[in-house]
């Protein structure tokens, strides 16, 4: 820990109670941080994380997030659920290829996020779009949090991968 005299007004040192990652939560932004940033960064001398520009890691976001996910299983997910059938027969490279193009098609105007998750999610949130509603810090996996941090509302994240299978996710306000 982080003795309480060294962390600047207002931070609060906090401990993740699923995986027990120390986090840094400064209560006058709402910003979380997962190291502490430079005096600089604090004192708002500098914009970036660890002044390197366009690398900004902090994030600003409602202690409630929310977004629109999709998923896409495949055989070696750890979960076997899943809210369609068939899903787990298909080789990781088939998951990573239906969702890279499914991510593709929602970049390039030719399907709505809503609309895709609907028809090709193995979430049981396809039935509401993707929209997996309001949930706070460590109610979801911390792969999956830390990717829907590293957004702005309304961008569409990269494809990754957790336990579950292949996601993209689109931040929502």
């Amino acid at each position: 820990f982080v003795k309480q005299a060294q962390l600047p007004n207002g931070w609060e040192e906090r401990i993740e109670p699923e995986t027990k990652e120390c986090y840094f939560f400064d209560t006058n932004t709402d910003k979380v941080y997962y190291t502490l940033p430079s005096t600089d960064l604090i004192d708002g001398k500098n914009s970036g994380w660890h002044h390197i520009p366009g690398e900004h890691f902090e994030k600003h976001y409602p202690y409630n997030m929310r977004c629109r996910h999709i998923l896409v299983k495949h055989n070696e997910s750890a979960t076997g659920d899943t809210y369609r059938q068939g899903c787990t027969s298909r080789s990781k490279e088939q998951a990573l290829k239906k969702i890279s193009s499914a991510r593709a098609r929602i970049s390039n105007g030719e399907m709505k996020f809503d609309e895709l998750a609907r028809i090709i999610s193995n979430c049981c949130s396809a039935r509401n779009g993707g929209d997996l509603g309001r949930f706070k810090l460590t109610q979801m996996t911390e792969d999956f949090e830390r990717e829907v941090l590293r957004l702005k509302i309304h961008e569409l994240s990269p494809v990754f991968e957790t336990r579950a299978g292949y996601h993209i996710v689109l931040r929502l306000p």
